[in-house]
């Protein structure tokens, strides 16, 4: 399953494999994709860490235990934005 590109003096190897759906995926895309749900994974972990207290704050300030649910649902979401932003700034190395 491997494909070989004779680029540089040794040769430039480029490995395959299947996905469950059974296209093809280089190593490059396959790398792509891990990094990708490694820096989501890391965005949620800073967003949920950081908004969970604003939920707790709404909850105590405003007597509603429903607003418990505003942090775990903004650290969510900033927290996707966050990683998103990781994932480009690594891919593009800026």
């Amino acid at each position: 399953m491997g494909k070989v590109s004779k680029k540089g003096q040794y040769g430039d190897v480029r490995i395959a494999c299947r996905t469950s759906e059974g296209r093809v995926m280089d190593f490059d895309e396959n790398r792509k994709e891990e990094l990708k749900q490694h820096y989501q994974s890391k965005g949620i972990a800073i967003g949920m860490v950081l908004f969970m207290p604003f939920g707790v704050i709404l909850w105590l300030l405003l007597d509603n235990p429903g607003f418990l649910g505003v942090g775990p649902a903004l650290g969510i979401s900033i927290g996707i934005a966050i990683g998103e932003a990781m994932y480009k700034k690594e891919i593009l190395g800026e």
